[in-house]
């Protein structure tokens, strides 16, 4: 509960065993099923019918939308002036004052 209840947990891959079912519900994280055996896949089912299709549209996009911020950082990193060139840039200076020496 202290790991489904921190403030940077936005989902939960879950086996659907009932007491994870359990805990995501009571800690009100989305849960992305994944049954094994036994029950777990009628747990699934009944998880599944409770999510509303707006919902789901609203992760979707959501996740859509933070998947394109994440794509867009190594590309900015690597433009002129991004992180990497100042990286490299710096990399440089330092080597330049070590051979100035």
């Amino acid at each position: 509960m202290k790991i489904l209840t921190h403030k940077s947990v936005q989902g939960f891959l879950s086996h659907c065993g009932w007491n994870s079912v359990l805990e995501s519900i009571s800690a009100g994280v989305p849960i992305l099923t994944w049954p094994m055996m036994a029950e777990q896949s009628q747990n699934a089912r009944m998880v599944l019918e409770e999510i509303k299709s707006q919902e789901l549209k609203k992760m979707v996009e959501e996740l859509r939308k933070k998947v394109k911020e994440v794509a867009d950082m190594p590309k900015k990193a690597v433009e002129k002036g991004g992180f990497s060139w100042q990286a490299l840039n710096s990399l440089i200076n330092e080597a330049c004052k070590f051979r100035a020496k």
